[in-house]
This record gives C-alpha cells, sequence and structure tokens, in this order.
C-alpha cells in the first residue's frame, strides 16, 4: 500500500510547524503529501447558485496559490507536495482522496493549553476526528521532528481496539517505534480479570514485532497512576480510539486529552 500524508493548514501560526513535522516523517517513511485547505466562502445572503459557485471557485484558487507559496517558504525545492483547497465538508474532502490502494494518517496542529483547554473541546479537531472515517495526529506546538520510539495505547473496557488501524499506524513508522504499552482502567473491580485477560492479549499479538507490555488501572488516583507511566515527550505517540460516540463524551478519553497531551509535548493519535 502507498502511504500519504494529508496534512490539513489553517495558516496558523502552529501550520509551519506541522508541516516540518509532516515532511521529516514523510522522509523516514516515503509516504507523500498533500496539504489541503478547508476554505470559507463569503456569500451574500441573496446570492444565486451561479454567484455561489463564482465565489467558491475564486475563493478555492486564492487558497491554492496561498498554499502552493507557504509550501515554498518551508519546504526543500525538491520535496514533492500536492495541494488541495474546498469549500465542502471535511468528510467529502476525505472522501475525494480515499484510495483503495492507499492508506492515509491526517496531521493537524493540536491547539490550546492551559486555560484554552476547553476551545480545544469545541474545536475544528474535534469536527474532523468526529467526521473522519481516518486515523488522525493532533499535533502540539514547536514538535518538527518524528522522534517517536514508544507508544502508549488506550484500551477501553467496553470497545476492542481497532488493531487494523493500529497495524496501518505501526506502518507509517517504519518500524522507529519499538515499544507500545497497552493501558485502561476498569469501571468496577468485577471488570479487571476480563479486562487484564484483554490487555494480556494485545500484548501477546503484538510482542513479536516490538516490545510490548500492559498497564492496567482501578481504584483511587487512578488517573495520577497513569500520569506516571507516560512521560509526555516527542518520543511518545498517545493513541487513543473515537469508538462510536464522539471523542469528548467520555471520561477517560476527556482525562487523556487535557491532562497528559496538554501538559506536554505528546502528539495525540486518534484511531477511527
Amino acid at each position: 500500500m502507498e502511504k500519504r500524508f494529508i496534512v490539513l493548514i489553517d495558516f496558523s501560526e502552529y501550520s509551519d510547524d506541522l508541516l516540518r513535522y509532516a515532511h521529516d516523517w514523510s522522509s523516514k517513511t516515503g509516504a507523500s503529501i498533500l496539504l489541503a485547505h478547508k476554505t470559507e466562502v463569503m456569500v451574500p445572503a441573496m446570492a444565486d447558485t451561479a454567484t455561489r459557485v463564482a465565489l467558491a471557485q475564486v475563493t478555492n484558487e486564492e487558497a491554492m496559490k496561498r498554499l502552493e507559496a507557504f509550501a515554498g517558504d518551508i519546504l526543500p525545492r525538491e520535496a514533492k507536495v500536492d495541494f488541495l483547497a474546498s469549500d465542502e465538508p471535511i468528510d467529502k474532502v476525505f472522501d475525494k482522496v480515499r484510495s483503495e490502494s492507499t492508506d492515509f494518517l491526517v496531521l493537524m496542529g493540536l491547539k490550546g493549553t492551559g486555560m484554552l483547554k476547553q476551545i480545544f473541546l469545541g474545536s475544528f479537531v474535534i469536527d474532523v476526528i468526529d467526521q473522519a472515517n481516518a486515523i488522525v495526529v493532533a499535533m502540539p506546538r514547536h514538535v518538527t521532528q518524528f522522534l517517536s520510539e514508544k507508544i502508549y495505547v488506550a484500551v477501553h473496557s467496553k470497545h476492542q481496539l481497532n488493531t487494523k488501524a493500529l497495524d496501518t499506524l505501526l506502518d507509517f513508522t517504519q518500524g522507529q517505534v519499538r515499544a507500545v504499552t497497552f493501558f485502561s482502567m476498569a469501571d468496577t473491580k468485577i471488570d479487571l480479570p476480563d479486562m487484564e485477560e484483554y490487555l494480556a492479549q494485545l500484548v501477546k499479538e503484538y510482542s513479536g514485532r516490538l516490545s510490548a507490555d500492559y498497564a492496567l488501572y482501578y481504584g483511587d488516583n487512578v488517573y495520577d497512576s497513569i500520569r506516571k507511566i507516560i512521560n509526555n515527550q516527542t518520543t511518545e505517540l498517545l493513541v487513543i480510539q473515537r469508538g462510536s460516540e464522539s471523542l469528548t463524551h467520555q471520561p477517560f478519553r476527556k482525562f487523556i486529552i487535557n491532562e497528559l497531551v496538554y501538559e506536554g509535548q505528546t502528539p495525540l493519535v486518534v484511531l477511527p
């Protein structure tokens, strides 16, 4: 399968670092890069269909030129990059670039720290994660190189892990990731045996490819215990799964985003 990074660019201060990170990662894996921008078309309320179409075309063409100039300022001249600017809903944009012969990861800038945490929970990042049937990598600012050597995979007690998506993610790392820790928290004491059995099964499944272990938490101070195993460094990837509901509807996933990702520099990967 061919590999491609779809890098969502909004031309904010986060975009520069995001593109540098994508280029560094792609240079290590041979993946192609598509820079995509979601345009907002300003249309007068009484405009007819023809006017709306014409304004959208002009807006998208201007965004394409801006994308090309943006990439030219950051990437080396020999870098091969494709461009896409569209006013369509983000799920439609992804449908345009899907291919049976290509796996792709979506890269976005992860905005908000400290008092800005709640902005993230209502942001475009969440909209993309909820709407796209794709692996989304949300990057904190100031990370410009793909250095990840270990991944931490959060496993929910009531949802089977999407191992197909996890395998795709590992394929994108080209062996640079050498260790994985599967971790979870049991809702009740009764859940502990089944959850531990499932975590052990995952370790057995992946131990042939990389160093694998697991951690299971229950009881008081469970979140403090989880903090202790994750170092919040750029050499790690924190992997969670969206599941059947919104990313922000489940307290465990909210905790991971707010307390782990925001307090450090760990890239966040969300599996579909």
